[in-house]
């Protein structure tokens, strides 16, 4: 389990379908599964159900889409130092971003549209 926090437990990024695909499918699934372990009067870390439960869920997370998830947000919040940089020296314009890009990072999804 702390393996498992420190690997997926803090995920941020500036784009919003990328957070919320991945509170729905990491976080969400693991508070959800916790829960219905408490609920069952299953002790998740101390007994045999509990961490072949926590086992099973660890190894169903899509890493492969968390993956794209990281490396998107690195490029996200490389592309905004950048934009900070170009719009503090006057040389940003949106106008071309939006022409260019076709969209700008509020609209962005790696995992639907990446």
């Amino acid at each position: 389990m702390k393996e498992f926090n420190k690997e997926y437990g803090n995920f941020i990024t500036p784009i919003l379908a990328d957070q919320e695909w991945y509170n729905k499918n990491v976080i969400d699934k693991v508070r959800g599964t916790i829960q219905r372990m408490y609920d069952a009067g299953i002790d998740p870390t101390r007994s045999v159900q509990g961490r072949a439960a926590i086992s099973q869920l660890i190894n169903s997370i899509d890493v492969g889409s968390v993956n794209k998830l990281r490396s998107s947000r690195d490029a996200a919040n490389e592309y905004i130092k950048n934009r900070g940089l170009l719009e503090a020296k006057g040389l940003y314009n949106a106008d071309l971003e939006e022409r260019y890009l076709g969209h700008d990072l509020s609209r962005w999804d790696t995992i639907g549209g990446g």
